[in-house]
């Protein structure tokens, strides 16, 4: 027996139906050669439609997803029941206007990105060698009720491997983080590493026992998981805006469910990003689909909303709180169950990285629109939603404790391993790293402190099997240092890791030599 697909994007779609592909008339209606969305009336324009309305129409067998679209009641609810090929009737689905959509006042939510749009549309429903649907009207006082079907087309080209993706993309995300790096401490290029500098402070600290204080924990890189792009799971850029929307930065993440049916297989993942896109942009009219990612249940991860893995591309998952969001929609229903292991362990890579490329604290609360929420949420902490489920929502707190420590948020890090007197002099080692360097030259500022005496620099670029085991490839190896500068008398001695970029100097270690 084939399956119903739901997908009800509670995550991403706001209210306010596309008006679809020009020329279509009312009426049951065969679109234009190619034109993935078709249209069919339940009720003409300005007839009410009260509840027990009830319509069956045909629908093309190559549809993977439908919905409805209507005018008057936003609150208006509906139940599909869809017939498959084989005769069957599958069991019906409630639907109604989804939680989400593009922030307020932009030209996405105005319907003017695009194409303009009607009043409202129903979360999308995935069916499977559809015949016909039955579409009812449970509640509310909807008016001009159509159901609406879309077939997105299969890519013109295979689609190659998640890894090969990766390549791809981690290439140019590395070569533009180089280049960048560069240009901007084109005169205060020195050598690899960071910097550490041996101060000696007046006055009396009472610094005992601190050598050995800088971090430790065990963190790793937060390089690019694989990323399927949008080439590769076959995105038609013709349907999107050509200019995508950018904030000033990533701030928090919002995870979602697509609350479709999880027996999918890897096979269909790209049809049902393929379906997803081609509705939020024909039916709902935004200008791309609404997440940033998405991550299908054997862990592939997805490229969302076109402009940029690496950039603060602005979504449309969460109403009025996509800005500085990274938007993650996982492909499948996770009110009763959670996420497979390997989704599990992707959503963390991804989040890692993503959060990593923007420098997310991501400790600190974060406040917006009057709501007080957490820098990795689920989609119900901003908006009056039940996504991304009641079984996967709990989940979060151990995503969180797998996420924050490997988040590198623009300080050094490191750890001082000697802090002693070397005959004349004292001598410092250790290592440290800083999250925005990388493996590029590390642009230094030698400070002398007000009221102290810098006794001399030198940098961390030892070669570290452990650091380059601890912190993988993207990062090298060359973060340690061992070197010794004149003192004279004694004092109280600091050994502090330069920072570039936006962060702060990091303190590795003091003690009174």
């Amino acid at each position: 027996m084939r399956r119903l697909l739901m997908v009800v994007t509670c995550c991403a779609l706001a209210a306010g139906a596309a008006l679809l592909a020009p020329g279509l008339a009312a009426g049951q209606e065969t679109p234009p050669a190619g034109d993935p969305v078709a249209s069919s009336e339940i009720t003409a324009a300005g007839e009410p439609a009260p509840a027990g309305t009830d319509e069956t129409v045909p629908v093309d067998g190559a549809a993977g997803l439908v919905g409805v679209t209507w005018d008057g009641d936003p609150g208006a609810t509906f139940r599909i029941e869809v017939s498959e090929g084989d005769g069957t009737a599958v069991e019906p689905v409630a639907i109604e206007a989804p939680d989400g959509g593009p922030d307020a006042g932009t030209a996405e939510a105005n319907g003017t990105a695009v194409r303009a749009r009607a009043a409202s549309v129903s979360e999308p429903v995935a069916v499977s060698d559809p015949t016909q649907v039955r579409v009812v009207v449970t509640g509310g006082a909807p008016e001009h009720v159509s159901l609406v079907s879309v077939a997105a087309a299969d890519p013109p080209a295979p689609v190659p491997s998640p890894a090969e993706a990766s390549l791809a993309g981690g290439a140019v995300a590395l070569g533009l983080g180089a280049g960048v790096a560069l240009w901007r401490n084109r005169g205060r290029l020195r050598r690899h590493g960071v910097v550490v500098t041996v101060v000696t402070l007046a006055g009396t600290l009472a610094l005992a026992g601190c050598v050995g204080s800088g971090s430790s924990s065990q963190q790793y890189p937060p390089g690019q998981p694989p990323i399927r792009t949008r080439a590769q799971w076959g995105a038609d850029e013709s349907l999107r805006c050509t200019q995508p929307d950018y904030a000033d930065g990533v701030r928090y993440a919002l995870v979602h469910h697509t609350v479709n049916e999880n027996g999918y297989t890897a096979d269909e993942s790209n049809s049902l990003v393929r379906n997803i896109y081609t509705y939020h942009t024909r039916v709902n009219g935004w200008c791309d689909i609404g997440y940033n990612f998405l991550i299908d249940r054997f862990g592939t991860i997805f490229e969302g909303r076109a402009g940029g893995l690496d950039r603060a591309v602005i979504g449309a998952h969460a109403l009025n709180f996509n800005t500085n969001a990274t938007g993650v929609a996982i492909i499948g229903d996770l009110t009763s169950v959670t996420t497979s292991s390997a989704t599990h362990s992707s959503l963390i890579e991804l989040l890692v990285w993503k959060l990593s490329a923007h420098a997310v604290d991501p400790y600190t609360p974060i406040s917006k629109n009057g709501v007080v929420f957490d820098p990795i949420s689920g989609h119900r902490d901003v908006n009056q939603t039940s996504c991304p489920g009641d079984s996967f929502y709990p989940s979060l707190g151990s995503i969180r404790s797998a996420v924050r420590p490997r988040v590198f948020f623009g300080d050094p890090r490191g750890n001082l391993e000697v802090l002693q007197r070397s005959g004349s002099g004292v001598r410092a080692a250790g290592w440290a790293v800083d999250p925005e360097a990388f493996t590029y030259p590390t642009a230094i500022r030698v400070t002398r402190l007000e009221g102290d005496q810098v006794l001399g620099t030198f940098y961390a670029d030892i070669a570290r099997s452990d650091i380059s085991r601890l912190y993988g490839p993207r990062y090298g190896s060359r973060h340690g240092f061992d070197g010794t500068v004149p003192m004279s008398g004694s004092g109280n001695v600091c050994v502090t890791a330069i920072d570039i970029g936006a962060g702060s100097d990091r303190v590795l270690g003091c003690a009174r030599l």
